[in-house]
């Protein structure tokens, strides 16, 4: 099984998930309402952001210690 698409696909969660979050504060800040997307806050989608570059980071270290 291929690692590194798995590994960019975590990053592109991540920028996806900040960006969300971002949009989401924005929106919330302008027109003073509590914006959420499925139930979660930009908060959460910060630490959906943190975990996902956190994995991805574990995987990219797993494969280097493996081919080393």
């Amino acid at each position: 099984m291929a690692i590194l698409p798995m590994i960019d696909l975590m990053i592109l969660v991540a920028w996806t998930s900040l960006i969300v979050a971002v949009v989401q504060k924005a929106i919330g800040m302008t027109l003073a309402i509590r914006a959420t997307v499925f139930g979660m806050t930009p908060f959460d989608f910060v630490v959906v952001a943190a975990v996902s570059l956190l994995f991805a980071l574990a995987l990219a270290a797993r494969v280097w210690v493996k081919a080393n």
